[in-house]
């Protein structure tokens, strides 16, 4: 998974961001003469958890760099986002024994990690969530319904993304209803692209601003429109319901 970060200031070369899925087993690595090559034209951060059953700390690499920095993490992940431009991390964290779950925010720098908002469920794991560059926002995909509740495999055929202050941890906007969601900011940090996986839930996709915290329906054309550099960073094919009209 790649997400862009701004992070720039802190960690050099910081412009991306990968994890480690939670499923499958790590794949060998096989170095070939393109290696140096291609290493040097990478820009991001790179996070790899020790191994698939330790949730609770990652290595950190600055890319082009391969030395990693250890982070550790107050409760074990579900999903994590890439840092913003103040060098933190949302992530989310199950508690089972409490039934909750927690959207908690990890300082890179200073160490501080706090909790930002609880649900008093469970929450299926296919929840994720993108954090803005720079608005002091992040993005949460989750079920609509809990784990108890009997979601079907990761539970995002019914989901809703909710967009939340760092700062207070209210919920400043709420898209419902999206059959699984793709999130994706704008490299500024002022819009945020939701959209329904595949072309036949055109209605799902919808454009958010993080200055009004208003939700507007949306397809590609009225992308274009709406916010022509914001459409000009998207890859063609990320989304093909944005092809449907409205």
């Amino acid at each position: 998974m790649i997400r862009e970060s701004a992070w720039n200031a802190r960690l050099p070369s910081i412009g991306a961001f990968a994890l480690v899925s939670s499923c499958g087993t790590f794949l060998p690595t096989v170095k070939g003469p393109e290696d140096p090559s291609i290493l040097s034209s990478l820009h991001g951060t790179l996070l790899v958890p020790p191994s698939l059953d330790d949730r609770d700390s990652f290595d950190l690499y600055a890319l082009p760099s391969t030395v990693p920095h250890r982070v550790t993490l107050a409760a074990g992940t579900m999903d994590s986002s890439g840092p913003d431009a103040d060098g933190r991390i949302a992530y989310l964290t199950r508690d089972w024994f409490e039934n909750r779950t927690q959207l908690r925010l990890r300082s890179l720098g200073s160490g501080e990690d706090v909790v930002i908002r609880e649900w008093a469920k469970v929450l299926e794991r296919g929840c994720r969530l993108a954090i803005s560059p720079a608005r002091a926002q992040v993005a949460v995909v989750r079920s609509n319904k809990s784990h108890d509740e009997g979601a079907v495999d990761d539970g995002l055929d019914d989901a809703s993304v909710d967009v939340i202050d760092l700062a207070s941890g209210e919920v400043l906007a709420t898209r419902t209803k999206v059959y699984r969601p793709q999130i994706r900011w704008s490299a500024d940090g002022r819009r945020l692209l939701i959209a329904a996986m595949g072309p036949f839930f055109p209605d799902a996709n919808a454009l958010y601003d993080a200055t009004t915290h208003e939700l507007v329906a949306t397809n590609r054309p009225g992308l274009r429109k709406l916010a022509p550099e914001f459409s000009a960073e998207l890859p063609r094919n990320w989304s093909d319901g944005l092809d449907q009209p409205l």
